[in-house]
């Protein structure tokens, strides 16, 4: 297509317009580069470039690339068929030869060349090869080592060389990084490693409130957890368990709620008019319901793929979709309102009759009202038969009142056994008091218990109880009464026990 300013113009600016005419677009992208690498600062700094390499006697490229724009970081060739080629045939022809020998490069590369030329090469040849060296290429990349020694020596050559990376950029751009280093399995011999440049690592202690050490150990810990938790077997019930726990992790993290709970069946107006979320990228397929009731594996499988994938995650809601919805949930509610539910007809329901107030013979009998406990004795329907005579009034015992205990003359407490008198005991002194005067003492009772010389097994009570006898006042024993009482068929069969009464003891003075 020729260009020409006046019929073959695409596009035409105001100032165009104003103008006229409309210029060439790869002449006005011409005119405004060399405008601009006409401009004093792009042609200070080549000039400034230049000199520096002529003074220090480096190439160009080594000064643009470490001084000015250009980066230090190399990238990876992409594969293309004469490497491919090379590839291939190196291997072919160096497989003959001993342990340590090869052909040289320049070699192997005329043998590809003269393949070339004479044909002997073929398309399918190329593809093969471009094949082999892809999967060469990622052997070394992500392949395993052949010992743990090799795998540790990779990954602290990797570890160092990232470090070095980090902090060049950080002096070369003043950009701050942070990474983290662990092994992946607990048996691993790679040691732990924070890479920081510019004290980044303080983060964790005046954000987080911890060590960064503390943070490393903890990510270990995790990594080893999601090993264990990889390794479980892949079935549809942990597909569903998987789906379940990261809709509802993800719905916390965009509401920020930690107790948020997804609702299936009210999710219009719980989740989407209450949260202002809503769950975009579901899979085609799979049924908008709880993961729990999905039954086959492929279908659960595809939404925990969207999952994991990011595809089916929440997003927050604008102010036009916000009003879709309201406008959706209030049509809902008046639909919902509007239909009513009536009850079905059976086929055979008999039509009601319409029934004559004269006709007072086709009505029901009335029902016979129940007679209730307040209903009096008047209101009672009389029988003409003669009712039966009421029965003789129960004849009144009197309560007798029960003796107390002291009216009790087989009281426990008052039974007392006569003290046999040694033959050469002496007549009792009566005790004085401090005033020099004798002192009555009050009558005492002897009080017998169950460690008292108390009879056991309906034997004579003479055996030990002169020595376990104990006096005791009146007023001390009510405590003792339950002991006593229990024992009393005891006293009642020995001879020795006979009944006194207090003044009689006393004037005994025992």
């Amino acid at each position: 297509m020729a260009w020409n300013n006046k019929v073959y113009c695409r596009s035409r600016s105001k100032a165009d317009v104003a103008k006229g005419s409309c210029k060439n677009p790869v002449e006005a992208k011409a005119e405004k580069a060399d405008r601009l690498k006409a401009g004093i600062i792009l042609t200070a700094r080549d000039d400034a470039a230049h000199n520096l390499a002529k003074e220090l006697d480096v190439p160009l490229k080594s000064i643009l690339s470490k001084v000015l724009y250009q980066t230090s970081y190399a990238k990876c060739r992409a594969v293309n068929p004469f490497n491919a080629l090379v590839y291939v045939r190196g291997i072919e022809m160096n497989g003959d030869l001993p342990l340590g020998r090869r052909h040289p490069l320049k070699d192997i590369q005329d043998n590809v060349k003269e393949g070339l030329r004479n044909g002997s090469i073929t398309e399918e040849d190329k593809e093969d090869a471009l094949i082999a060296l892809a999967e060469s290429r990622a052997t070394k990349a992500t392949g395993s080592r052949s010992s743990n020694t090799a795998a540790a020596a990779d990954g602290r050559a990797t570890v160092a060389r990232i470090s070095d990376e980090i902090v060049n950029l950080s002096a070369r751009t003043g950009t701050t990084g942070l990474a983290l280093f662990a092994k992946g399995h607990i048996h691993d011999s790679f040691a732990n490693r924070v890479v920081e440049c510019g004290g980044s690592s303080a983060f964790f202690l005046d954000v987080l409130k911890i060590e960064a050490s503390d943070v490393l150990t903890k990510f270990k810990q995790w990594i080893f957890a999601k090993d264990q938790a990889s390794k479980r077997p892949v079935g549809l019930q942990s597909f569903k368990s998987d789906c379940c726990t990261l809709i509802t992790k993800k719905l916390g993290a965009a509401t920020n709620h930690t107790n948020v709970k997804m609702n299936y069946s009210n999710y219009l107006k719980s989740i989407i008019l209450g949260l202002h979320v809503h769950l975009v990228g579901w899979p085609e397929g799979v049924p908008f319901t709880s993961p729990s009731n999905l039954t086959t594996v492929p279908v659960a499988q595809r939404l925990y793929n969207a999952l994991t994938a990011g595809s089916c995650a929440w997003a927050s809601l604008s102010s036009v979709q916000l009003k879709e919805y309201e406008a959706l949930q209030a049509a809902n509610e008046t639909q919902a309102v509007a239909k009513t539910t009536t009850r079905k007809v059976r086929p055979d329901k008999a039509e009601d009759e319409v029934r004559d107030e004269d006709d007072e013979d086709d009505l029901p009998p009335p029902k016979k009202a129940k007679a209730t406990a307040r209903q009096s004795a008047t209101d009672r329907p009389v029988s003409n038969s003669a009712d039966p005579p009421p029965p003789p009034p129960l004849p009144i015992t009197p309560m007798v009142p029960s003796p107390t205990i002291r009216d009790d003359p087989y009281n426990a407490l008052y039974l007392k056994r006569k003290r046999k008198v040694r033959p050469d005991a002496g007549e009792k002194r009566p005790r004085k008091d401090r005033d020099g005067g004798e002192e009555n003492p009050p009558p005492l009772t002897k009080k017998l218990t169950k460690s008292h010389g108390v009879p056991r097994g309906g034997g004579s009570a003479s055996n030990g109880a002169g020595s376990a006898a104990r006096l005791h006042r009146p007023g001390s024993e009510q405590g003792k009464r339950r002991h006593v009482a229990a024992r009393l068929p005891f006293f009642l069969k020995s001879r020795e026990f006979i009944i006194e009464d207090s003044e009689d003891s006393a004037s005994e003075g025992i």
